[in-house]
């Protein structure tokens, strides 16, 4: 039984690999302050977000009493023969299952016309900040990561900020709805049935955490794999000059690899979480069914009500299940969330004024003194640890004849030579 278990431990443990010019990682943060965050973007969609809601509730509502139905169908009809009664519950049941569909299309497509608006006023907002950040950010900044997280991250915040808060209680009200179903039939065996779901708790508790670690692994490495591919293809002109393509292919496996081991990783954890929650709920099932079938023989419970008990308990398990499933989509919307305030956080180095002077034509001219430049390109100088700094620079700009013209340039003029010719890069 040990070996088993430290099996389990070592599978679910999430191991990664190291990779070279991997994207940062974010700066860890709790849900709720994520949760925070981006709430008031979800202004002017909450009374749309409480309609489907509703929606939502009613479908476990409906199948509730499609299952009731089937007890009355075994209890009223098949056990005492009563044929007469048949009409009447079929013209129930068949108006329950319509309402149930027209509820089941309303909620869902409510549910993703609410997730594309919220989706739509997030990524312009990520979107128009960016373009207020001052040019320094972009230098520091690995392009290809940033646009990996205005399109992949930005969307899976909506399943944290949305569709998480209605699902999560959807599945509290589902499971209050057939707890309230399973004491009403009998209330021995709706406690015995309880006794489970703490222990659904302390494992979907044990995986969350170790999902939380793996998910932010792998929207790192997603966002590496896009910063590479931007350098490597916005520099191809100079790739090809200096002969560097197999070079840049090597560098792009490795972040490839890096993000399959992630994913792979992130898979292990999920794929364990799943059959481990089936043993526990079998384990749960076969005892209640044993009890049932006592409780049955006393006769404290017809079979109708044994066989209709099952079934709410499977809707009852179900939810639970739920729950800790949410935990894990919830911690991997929170690593994508991260990298997004990453970005909302930055802040411009030189602020515009809010109401600029016009500055009309420009005439005189400019002098700059003393410009120093540092220069590293590392789609080509593979390796690169510090940028080359060069001498000071100094020129003159004048206005002629429509143009900025560079008329006189005191220093600088063997590092502009060697620029232009890339002896240096």
């Amino acid at each position: 039984m040990a070996a088993v278990w430290e099996v389990m431990r070592s599978l679910a443990r999430p191991g990664f690999a190291a990779a070279d010019n991997a994207a940062e990682a974010a700066p860890e943060m709790p849900v709720r302050d994520i949760f925070r965050r981006f709430w008031p973007d979800t202004q002017g969609l909450r009374g749309w977000m409480a309609l489907g809601l509703l929606l939502v509730m009613l479908a476990p509502a409906s199948s509730g009493a499609e299952i009731w139905f089937f007890k009355v169908l075994i209890d009223d009809v098949l056990t005492p023969r009563n044929l007469a009664a048949f009409p009447l519950l079929a013209v129930g049941y068949l108006g329950v299952a319509v309402v149930g569909g027209a509820v089941s299309f309303a909620s869902g497509y409510l549910a993703v016309w609410n997730g594309e608006q919220f989706l739509y006023r997030l990524r312009n907002r990520v979107f128009a900040h960016l373009h207020t950040l001052s040019v320094s950010f972009f230098d520091m900044r690995r392009l290809g990561d940033v646009l990996s997280r205005l399109t992949s991250d930005v969307a899976a915040i909506e399943s944290l900020v949305l569709s998480g808060v209605v699902q999560t209680f959807s599945t509290l009200f589902q499971l209050a709805l057939f707890s309230g179903f399973l004491l009403y039939l009998d209330w021995r065996l709706a406690l015995l049935s309880f006794a489970v779901v703490p222990l659904f708790w302390m494992v979907s508790r044990y995986f969350s955490r170790r999902f939380k670690k793996a998910s932010r692994e792998s929207r790192r490495r997603a966002g590496a794999i896009a910063a590479v591919a931007e350098e490597s293809l916005g520099n191809a002109i100079l790739v090809q000059a200096y002969g560097r393509q197999q070079r840049e292919a090597v560098r792009f496996a490795d972040q490839s690899m890096g993000s399959v081991l992630a994913a792979l990783a992130t898979a292990r954890v999920g794929a364990l979480f799943g059959p481990v929650i089936d043993l526990i709920e079998i384990l749960g099932v076969l005892v209640i069914i044993g009890a049932g079938v006592w409780q049955l023989s006393a006769g404290r419970i017809t079979l109708g009500g044994l066989l209709v008990f099952l079934i709410y308990l499977s809707q009852l398990y179900g939810p639970v299940r739920s729950l800790g499933q949410l935990s894990n989509s919830v911690f991997a919307a929170a690593a994508a969330a991260e990298r997004i305030i990453e970005l909302l956080n930055e802040r411009p180095l030189v602020i515009a004024p809010p109401r600029p002077t016009p500055l009309g034509r420009a005439t005189g001219h400019v002098t700059l003194r003393q410009v120093s430049f540092n220069v590293c390109m590392p789609a080509i100088c593979t390796g690169c640890r510090k940028p080359r700094r060069f001498d000071p620079l100094d020129l003159r700009v004048k206005e002629l004849e429509g143009r900025w013209n560079v008329v006189a340039i005191d220093r600088g003029v063997d590092f502009l030579h060697r620029l232009c010719f890339g002896r240096e890069v």
